[in-house]
């Protein structure tokens, strides 16, 4: 009702909501629903329009105001410049929104959280950096999920971790401590390797996934190992989410001890949407990988596989890991 409101005083027709639109909820993946199961508020606003200038049909159904359209638009020429000027309006009218009200969303916020925590107990989901730096993580997971970017990589001329950086423990509350901290192969790694050699199960994402290789000393490289802006944006035939992502390598004798790939590139081309220069590099390259460490297996993935919850098909890399899969290679 906000931005109903301020673009009928702004004399900006055309505005529908609820059952006037096509796609309300449209999907749980998007980046405007998930937020709704992080204790977050969620907005999409959708405008016609594109540089080619283009007319708004007379559609004498829609000239009728009602409770879902009440200010009917005017038709004929749309120009560009009025959905940006749109868009400036919609924006507006949540800022303003959120500024009014900002005392009451954040109690709200507060207390849909505090809810959901009193409903679900205690969290055994999240590894916090407190918990996996006191270490013996097998006590209380069976698999440990590292997204892109979780694991850092070693820093330049060591093998060593972050400094402190952030927030000092020291001024948050006790109960909250084990959130504040750093991962580091140094310090964080040790302890990975030790919760797979008690037969855990790790999935690691990305740039996780290269970094892990590294501080476990698996026999693995990156394919790509000089950075390739000509990879960035690349989908490949297994439709997953390709952004200058790491291939790998796997290195003599790697088979031996027991590494399979799970995922590769066959094609000279695997481009498939969005623009790739050099894509030939991908090819023969590992995009995911498994690897036994002690009694449990490592999984590591290159790509984006739950990018905006995109490609269907590359759920169940990430799930049959989670429900206990054999680690059997697949294509």
């Amino acid at each position: 009702m906000a931005m109903q409101r301020r673009f009928a005083s702004e004399g900006k027709g055309g505005i529908v909501a609820a059952n006037a639109t096509s796609y309300s909820t449209w999907w749980n993946g998007g980046l405007r629903t998930t937020g709704y199961f992080h204790n977050m508020i969620g907005i999409l606003t959708e405008s016609i329009g594109n540089p080619t200038p283009e007319t708004i049909p007379l559609r004498l159904e829609r000239q009728l105001p009602s409770g879902d359209g009440v200010f009917p638009v005017q038709w004929g020429p749309w120009h560009f410049r009025q959905s940006i000027d749109y868009s400036m309006t919609a924006n507006r009218a949540i800022l303003d929104l959120a500024s009014r009200y900002r005392e009451d969303l954040l109690f709200n916020f507060w207390r849909m959280g505090r809810n959901s925590v009193e409903r679900g107990g205690k969290d055994s989901w999240t590894a916090e950096p407190g918990l996996i730096a006191a270490g013996d993580l097998r006590k209380d997971f069976d698999v440990l999920l590292f997204v892109d970017g979780a694991i850092p990589a070693a820093p330049r001329g060591g093998a060593g971790g972050p400094g402190p950086r952030g927030r000092d423990p020291a001024s948050v509350p006790m109960e909250y401590r084990s959130q504040v901290g750093n991962l580091s192969l140094a310090t964080t790694v040790p302890h990975i390797q030790a919760f797979l050699e008690a037969g855990g199960r790790v999935v690691a994402i990305g740039s996780s996934a290269l970094n892990l290789t590294s501080g476990l000393g698996l026999p693995i490289e990156n394919q790509l190992t000089e950075p390739q802006p000509a990879a960035a944006g690349a989908l490949v035939t297994t439709d997953v989410f390709f952004d200058n992502s790491p291939v790998f390598r796997l290195l003599p004798g790697a088979e031996a001890k027991g590494v399979r790939r799970i995922a590769w590139f066959t094609a000279a081309e695997p481009l498939k949407s969005g623009w790739a220069i050099g894509q030939q590099y991908l090819r023969d390259g590992v995009a995911m990988v498994s690897a036994p460490v002690g009694q449990g297996t490592g999984y590591l993935y290159g790509p984006e596989i739950l990018f905006r919850a995109q490609p269907q098909g590359t759920f169940r890399f990430l799930f049959n890991v989670l429900y206990g899969t054999s680690g059997a290679a697949k294509r």
